[in-house]
């Protein structure tokens, strides 16, 4: 009985620390001064991580915020352990956004572990993240694009058979205005 309330204990301990570990981090001015950049004590930029991170600058009211939102998730999973996904709400934290300049959301903070980090702004697609992780942050990752659907000979077949038939009929009705010109 004990053997199975420890074992018990562990899993559900291990499923905290691994979902906790998968999905981005909410941050407030103390803890962004102190996992990010104190922007108060430096005038220059210093930061304060060990790992290439990414600041979501958003709102609970924002839309495309809200459809961002998903996606960083994924990214967060996808890297887990590569880099950091940090959520900084402009609302309850106006000085940090005042700091970055952030006039519209949702905007983001690419920031490398060595080098000038760079913001970008709007609901971004998947695909622009990784390019922005691979390209500025320079984290390199070992998954794969999910290939896409690839069609059988029946198939190509069967749109070949379509395209061949449009284009006999566009022949067929310019030879009948041909005709109808001729008489």
């Amino acid at each position: 009985m004990k053997n199975k309330i420890v074992l018990l204990i562990i899993v559900f301990f291990g499923l905290n620390i691994s979902n906790n570990a998968q999905k981005p981090i909410y941050l407030d001015e103390s803890a962004f001064k102190e996992k990010v950049f104190d922007y108060e004590k430096n005038k220059e930029w210093k930061f304060e991580g060990d790992k290439p991170v990414i600041v979501d600058f958003y709102a609970d009211w924002c839309g495309p915020c809200r459809r961002v939102a998903p996606t960083l998730d994924e990214l967060a999973k996808d890297y887990e352990g590569k880099l950091i996904i940090y959520k900084v709400n402009t609302e309850k934290n106006p000085n940090i956004s005042r700091a970055f300049g952030i006039s519209g959301i949702p905007a983001f903070l690419f920031i490398p572990k060595t080098g000038t980090p760079r913001m970008a702004s709007g609901a971004l697609p998947k695909e622009t993240f990784v390019r922005a992780i691979t390209e500025i942050l320079k984290v390199q990752t070992e998954i794969q694009e999910k290939p896409k659907k690839e069609q059988t000979k029946k198939e190509l077949t069967k749109k070949e058979q379509r395209k061949n038939k449009r284009k006999q009929r566009k022949i067929e009705k310019k030879q009948e205005k041909q005709e109808e010109t001729i008489e």
